[in-house]
């Protein structure tokens, strides 16, 4: 029975854990910094940041980015798709100015230049693994997991209840290796 509580009690404390870290890292710190929570879905910036991570993007004034600054655009107007790249150079030439990016990953240059007006941002951290945790919770193998476990728990939880002895009826001095010969509380409606 000691056992079960504290599989009971570590399971559940570990979950509140995570979970509450997740949810500060993913939605408090972005609220309070202004930051932008993206998952970083290829391997174009490894081993600067890896697949799977977190990168918090800080809304900065494209006037002050520079060569060897990570910043995340936007691929195109009304498509809700970001590339995070390092800069390698500024062209002023262009109207408006624009950057040549690459991922620290890649051979070479991106083809395209990016406008200013596609960049979202800066990167301001990375959070390794924390992208493929969300992706997972999120998923459906994820969702069925998580309400395996909460069952899981919850049946843990009640079994305990039901199947701790009463008091009264083990007797003064009583181990708790008498419970296994006691009589199971009855359940359901008292006569």
């Amino acid at each position: 029975m000691k056992v079960l509580r504290l599989a009971t009690t570590l399971l559940t404390t570990a979950a509140l854990v995570i979970g509450l870290g997740l949810v500060a890292l993913l939605v408090v710190v972005p609220r309070v910094t202004g930051t932008i929570p993206l998952t970083v879905y290829t391997g174009s910036m490894e081993p600067t940041i890896a697949t799977g991570a977190v990168v918090l993007i800080e809304p900065v004034d494209p006037s002050t980015l520079v060569p060897g600054d990570v910043i995340t655009y936007q691929v195109a107007p009304d498509v809700d798709e970001y590339i995070t790249h390092r800069i390698v150079s500024v062209r002023p030439d262009t109207s408006p100015p624009s950057f040549v990016t690459q991922g620290d990953n890649n051979d070479g240059a991106d083809v395209d230049p990016v406008p200013v007006g596609a960049v979202r941002g800066k990167v301001w951290i990375d959070v390794p693994y924390v992208g493929t945790a969300q992706q997972f919770v999120t998923g459906r193998a994820g969702i069925a997991v998580l309400a395996v476990v909460a069952g899981v728990l919850l049946l843990a939880t009640v079994l305990r209840r039901v199947l701790r002895p009463d008091p009264e009826q083990l007797g003064p001095g009583a181990g708790e290796d008498d419970v296994a010969t006691t009589r199971l509380p009855r359940i359901g409606p008292r006569s």
